[in-house]
């Protein structure tokens, strides 16, 4: 898991169709995770309970992060290959 969010979090996204893939891989896992939160929470274990939601969180924040370089990227390419006219 670190592994997968240290690559993934270092490296940037080119396209909008990467950055939805990986970030589909990412909620992927976060669905597996919410799994084991389930079990953890009816188990009482509140560190299985912490460990998943840091993960949680983290996968999230690098969604965010990712999705705003290639929106940042999308809006550059639009304002150098857009002409304003009068109208």
């Amino acid at each position: 898991m670190n592994t997968f969010i240290t690559q993934w979090g270092e490296n940037p996204e080119h396209d909008l169709e990467s950055a939805a893939y990986m970030c589909q891989i990412a909620e992927n896992v976060i669905r597996s995770m919410q799994g084991k939160l389930g079990e953890a929470k009816a188990m009482y274990d509140s560190a299985q309970l912490e460990w998943c939601n840091d993960y949680i969180q983290v996968l999230r924040k690098i969604e965010l992060t990712k999705f705003n370089e290639i929106s940042a990227k999308v809006f550059e390419f639009m304002d150098v290959h857009t002409k304003l006219t009068p109208e």
